[in-house]
């Protein structure tokens, strides 16, 4: 034995009963990527606790408000809830696709689809087309204005543009246009306007209480007024020449609109807007009074059941024997409840399909 060194045997793989060698080392393998996987997890354990809010966040406001659309199958009723109520299956589905009118209101053929400005014109009257041109005779109060309102500037970023043709004809009231600031037009008499003075009764020029800039020019002659705004300021322009324009702040609000109040007569041939918002909705809007009302299609498809400043949360349903049934949260005051109107009520309205013809 002597001179003899013993050293040990090379290591073997162990392999259980019925498996190969590449087996063996796939499982050796992926042993050693989940160690890996966990060693890395401990080692940057703070920043994966940093993510839980985030996903957090995401799950509430993404995942949980889609159970909601499970009310597309239900028969909803206030006591049963959203889970509650019983399940109508394909019932509303069937009774929307089964309807004549369906496809026709989905998509006429010859009819193109754009942008329109929102109307808010309590006596139908007082808005009427003549000669190719939309003539409106207002009156004091808010019943008796009209105007015409187009989206809005939603930050102090966003570029409008507003364009009318516009003449006065009679009457103290005043126009007044909006291209995310105001601009009232009496007579003779073109200024820029705060939030506060910018309505549409008549005497508000002579109760502004701070002046902002005014440029004097013949009203009663046709005009083309042009309104921009921009992040730096504003401007507002006569037949293309400028005659106001500011960089003060205050200025500037949300609202793009046109329209007039108080008693006056005044005709409009055409108008034009650009309203850009980074990030967002914006319209390149357009309108000559020789094809119809700036709001020619909700004119032709909506029927006016009643008149109110504070409406919402509508809704309605058609009865076995063809009765509509139409529920709106409302009121029957012209003044908003933000303005010290009414608490608004729920009410009731019974048509049938002939009456919205």
């Amino acid at each position: 034995m002597a001179g003899r060194v013993w050293r040990r045997p090379p290591p073997r793989s162990v392999l259980r009963r019925g498996q190969t060698a590449h087996e063996a080392g796939s499982v050796a393998s992926a042993g050693g990527r989940a160690r890996t996987r966990v060693d890395h997890l401990l080692k940057y354990k703070e920043r994966y606790l940093l993510l839980i809010p985030t996903l957090v966040l995401f799950l509430v406001f993404r995942y949980v408000p889609m159970a909601g659309d499970v009310l597309a199958w239900k028969q909803f009723t206030v006591t049963g809830g959203l889970f509650g109520s019983p399940w109508a299956g394909w019932k509303f589905f069937e009774r929307l696709f089964a309807s004549p009118e369906f496809f026709r209101v989905l998509r006429h053929p010859e009819e193109e689809l754009g942008f329109e400005p929102a109307s808010f014109i309590w006596e139908e009257h007082r808005c009427i087309r003549e000669h190719g041109e939309m003539v409106t005779a207002t009156g004091d109060g808010r019943t008796a204005e009209v105007e015409f309102s187009l989206y809005p500037a939603l930050t102090g970023h966003a570029e409008v543009d507003l364009e009318l043709e516009v003449r006065r004809d009679s009457g103290p009231g005043n126009l007044v246009l909006s291209a995310g600031f105001d601009v009232n037009i009496g007579a003779g008499r073109l200024e820029f306007a705060s939030r506060a003075i910018a309505r549409f009764e008549s005497g508000n020029l002579g109760r502004v209480q701070r002046r902002l800039g005014a440029a004097y020019l013949d009203t009663s002659r046709w005009h083309t007024y042009r309104l921009e705004r921009r992040p730096g300021g504003c401007r507002v322009l006569v037949d293309g020449r400028q005659v106001l324009a500011s960089d003060d702040a205050s200025l500037r609000h949300r609202p793009v609109r046109f329209g007039a109040g108080g008693e006056l007569q005044a005709r409009w041939r055409s108008g034009r807007a650009r309203v850009y918002n980074p990030g967002d909705y914006s319209i390149d809007w357009s309108w000559h009074a020789g094809d119809g009302f700036p709001d020619q299609f909700q004119r032709d498809r909506t029927v006016v059941l009643d008149y109110t400043s504070d409406s919402g949360y509508s809704d309605w349903t058609q009865l076995a024997d063809g009765t509509i049934v139409i529920a709106d949260y409302t009121s029957d005051s012209y003044e908003n409840i933000n303005a010290g109107g009414p608490q608004p009520i729920l009410k009731a309205y019974r048509v049938r399909e002939e009456d919205l013809e």
